[in-house]
């Protein structure tokens, strides 16, 4: 029915996962990395609605109308931040983002390399009889110039869920009312 809208929403899903890794990761090899998974989420994502409105387009607009109508306002704004980051990413510089720098324990960036097979090895100085200082390293995390408070991948996921729970209420009325045979 709507196979090729449902194989776009899997590439957003894969984009995100990946820009959700790069997120939660101290150590990265590929710095741009990040900015890619988001672009190409956003684009993903974005053109959930132009599948669908090419796969069933009278239908599909008829009840995205309707329901258009009853999201909340957090649902509506959420979608009028990623349509407006996604024409940024696609036609402008990339999205609008900011980074926000925190400061974490060192022996978190060893947990992670270990985990990857990799090692770090902490050999902390100082004056001998005074504490130890704690060695920290920064993480970098991405929000929306429009949503500093809220992280990228954050954002995303929400979206991502708002567009998953759009697509299966269509699809549970596409199955329960299905178009007249021609």
């Amino acid at each position: 029915m709507i196979e090729a809208t449902k194989k776009k929403h899997r590439e957003a899903g894969f984009f995100l996962q990946r820009l959700v890794e790069q997120e939660h990761r101290l150590y990265r090899p590929e710095p741009e990395a990040r900015d890619y998974y988001l672009s190409a989420f956003l684009s993903a994502a974005r053109s959930v609605g132009d599948f669908i409105v090419a796969e069933e387009k009278e239908r599909y607009s008829n009840w995205f109308a309707q329901r258009k109508l009853s999201l909340t306002n957090e649902e509506q704004e959420l979608l009028k931040i990623t349509k407006n980051q996604r024409n940024q990413s696609v036609h402008d510089r990339g999205a609008k983002v900011q980074s926000n720098v925190t400061l974490v324990p060192m022996h978190e960036l060893q947990r992670e390399m270990q985990e990857k097979g990799g090692s770090l090895e902490i050999h902390p100085g100082g004056v001998p009889g005074d504490p130890l200082p704690m060695p920290q390293v920064e993480k970098t995390i991405l929000s929306f110039s429009e949503r500093p408070d809220s992280n990228v991948s954050d954002v995303c996921r929400r979206y991502f869920e708002l567009l998953t729970r759009l697509l299966s209420e269509y699809e549970q009325l596409a199955f329960a009312d299905p178009p007249d045979a021609a």
